[in-house]
């Protein structure tokens, strides 16, 4: 019984790994084609925790210096306060 447990267990694992390496794969189809994808989709994305941390501000900043959010959409879309928005643009070397 305890060896059928860890075989179906192990199958488990698999599949949670298998589906980590999808993950993985998508998100660097997604931020190699970000420009294909609407603020909003973006949004979405960021809020389904598909980016998060440092991702989500290298893309918020590029999205920032093609002129495609302004900044107050960037602070929204960061979840940040004036503050802290303040501090990643320094971090990024951009102009408050």
């Amino acid at each position: 019984m305890a060896h059928e447990f860890f075989e179906k267990l192990k199958e488990f694992v698999k599949y949670v790994e298998d589906l980590q390496l999808q993950f993985r794969h998508a998100r660097y189809h997604i931020l190699e084609n970000i420009d294909n994808f609407s603020i909003d989709e973006i949004e979405c994305m960021f809020l389904d925790h598909i980016f998060t941390g440092e991702d989500r501000e290298k893309i918020v900043i590029e999205l920032l210096k093609l002129g495609r959010v302004n900044k107050e959409k960037a602070r929204e879309l960061l979840f940040t306060t004036e503050e802290e928005f303040e501090k990643i643009l320094a971090k990024y070397q951009l102009k408050t």
